[in-house]
């Protein structure tokens, strides 16, 4: 942390990430010093509503508030990482809410495989008065589309990083980008990370030009059906969607058998029958607010839904004689 020109700078730099947070202060004399992070957080918190104050004693930093004084054994700034110094040749503004709510719709897609750096990204990119936000784990992806007024932009971005991110910033993000790295700032906050580099999939590729069958149902009817299935389901193993006159859904454990149920569905189109993972199916549900549209065809080996302006593609899973 550093004092200047009025102002407390907060700065935290590690392997994956920087973050620099800026507040306003009354500051004599400056100066910098380092102290462990998470202690200082802590010892923070617990202090009373009032004025922190925050000097040199001695060689160790004091951290006075009201009655409290914590003294933190300090370090030598300078052997402490410099925050990145990350010029973008241009900065995108977007509101937060929008940020957050499309990675809210896709953060479930993303990869946790560290192996695959990539797949753990979120790929925003414009097409035409659209902000678009990707996400897949390389066995379904989501795809939210929001209007964003004209604003061009093209990068992977760490999801978890930019989910983190998003989480403590109000009002817009400014998101810029070089070549290995990416800058999300909104007012004091400062927060630089990694672009992912590589060709993010094109599910898009992967559907026909036009589905056989249409399913639209009731968030909260296929939100019950699941909470009951999940009695007997488990999230690795699949759900069976029965597409006929109706639709039902069924779930089926070696151990514990099975069970079925119907529900309340607007149908269009030729009888089908398709089994997708239980744990897909239930994400989607989460990250929905309204009415659920499924969409299949015989000839295509995944699976769409299509919730609030979000595309969510699911793989198809091979379906065995009277069960999934």
């Amino acid at each position: 942390m550093s004092a200047e020109d009025g102002h407390l700078i907060l700065e935290s730099t590690g392997p994956v990430r920087s973050i620099r947070y800026v507040v306003d202060a009354m500051v004599e004399g400056g100066g910098s010093t380092v102290v462990p992070g998470e202690l200082c957080s802590d010892i923070v918190k617990g202090m009373p509503d009032d004025v922190v104050t925050i000097y040199d004693d001695g060689g160790k930093t004091a951290i006075e508030c009201s009655n409290t004084v914590a003294r933190l054994h300090a370090l030598n700034p300078l052997a402490f990482p410099s925050f990145p110094v990350v010029n973008p040749s241009e900065m995108v503004e977007i509101p937060i809410d929008t940020i957050s709510e499309m990675v809210e719709k896709t953060k479930r897609s993303m990869s946790k495989d560290y192996d695959r750096p990539l797949l753990r990204g979120l790929y925003i990119h414009s097409d035409g008065d659209m902000l678009v936000m990707e996400s897949t784990d390389g066995n379904r992806a989501s795809i939210c589309k929001r209007k964003a007024g004209g604003v061009r932009f093209d990068a992977v971005i760490d999801g978890y990083m930019l989910t983190e991110a998003a989480s403590f910033m109000r009002d817009t993000m400014r998101i810029g980008v070089t070549n290995n790295q990416a800058v999300l700032a909104s007012g004091p906050m400062t927060y630089v990370c990694r672009r992912l580099e590589g060709r993010f999939p094109n599910w898009g590729m992967l559907l026909p030009n036009a589905f056989t069958t249409s399913v639209t149902f009731a968030r909260s009817d296929v939100m019950a059906a699941l909470g009951r299935l999940k009695v007997i389901a488990v999230d690795n193993g699949l759900l069976r969607f029965d597409i006929g006159d109706d639709l039902t859904l069924s779930v089926t454990s070696p151990m514990s058998g099975e069970m079925v149920e119907r529900v309340s569905a607007e149908i269009d189109g030729k009888p089908l029958a398709v089994g997708v993972y239980y744990k897909y199916v239930s994400d989607i549900a989460a990250s929905a607010t309204e009415g659920i549209t499924m969409l299949a065809d015989n000839s295509c080996n995944v699976v769409v839904f299509e919730a609030d302006g979000t595309r969510y593609i699911v793989g198809r899973r091979l379906l065995t004689e009277g069960a999934c």
